[in-house]
């Protein structure tokens, strides 16, 4: 995962680096429900309703507010530890 990350970095290619942002997200969603599942034996649509929220704020904040840079991802964690 790493490697395919840097190379993505290097090359400079936008649609790999947005690609597999997006699956890192889902990884650590993933490993998160994973460890609740597994470890603790406790199941959770909890994390799905989180973030999803943060998805919506953070797409709200880049599309409609017209926030740039780390802004948008700011507005949506704070949204996601709100909820």
């Amino acid at each position: 995962i790493l490697l395919s990350i840097a190379a993505a970095i290097i090359t400079g290619n936008l649609f790999w680096q947005q690609a597999l942002l997006i699956a890192f997200v889902y990884v650590l969603a993933a490993a998160g429900l994973d460890i609740l599942r597994s470890q603790a034996g406790q199941m959770s649509f909890g994390q799905g309703a989180v973030m999803g929220v943060a998805a919506y704020m953070t797409a709200l904040a880049t599309t409609v507010w017209k926030l740039t840079g780390p802004l948008p991802i700011v507005v949506g964690l704070v949204s996601g530890m709100a909820f």
